[in-house]
C-alpha cells in the first residue's frame, strides 16, 4: 500500500507539472498562455474531482480493484502520449 501511496503522489505532482511547462512551452505570450492555463485548469479540476469516485464506485461495484487500476494505467499511459505529441 505503501509504494502505491508513492506511487501515485509522484505521478500526480509530475503530471500538474508537465501540463504547465506545456502550456508555457505552446504559447507566445502571456495572454495566450493565462487563456489556455484557465482552459486546462478548469477541464483538470472538474476530472480531477469526478475521478476519485468514479474509481471508489467502480472498486463497489465489481469489489475488485482490476478495473479502477487498469483504467488509472490507461489514463497515464494517455498523458505519456499526449506529452510526447506536444512536445515535438
Amino acid at each position: 500500500t505503501l509504494i502505491g501511496v508513492i506511487l501515485i503522489a509522484i505521478g500526480l505532482g509530475s503530471s500538474f507539472s508537465m501540463g504547465v511547462v506545456l502550456i508555457n512551452l505552446k504559447t507566445e505570450n502571456a495572454e495566450e498562455s493565462s487563456r489556455l492555463a484557465g482552459i486546462a485548469l478548469a477541464v483538470g479540476y472538474l476530472l480531477a474531482s469526478v475521478g476519485p469516485f468514479f474509481i471508489g464506485f467502480t472498486y463497489d461495484q465489481l469489489n475488485s480493484w482490476v478495473l479502477p487500476l487498469l483504467f488509472l494505467i490507461l489514463i497515464a499511459a494517455m498523458m505519456v502520449g499526449v506529452g510526447l505529441k506536444i512536445e515535438n
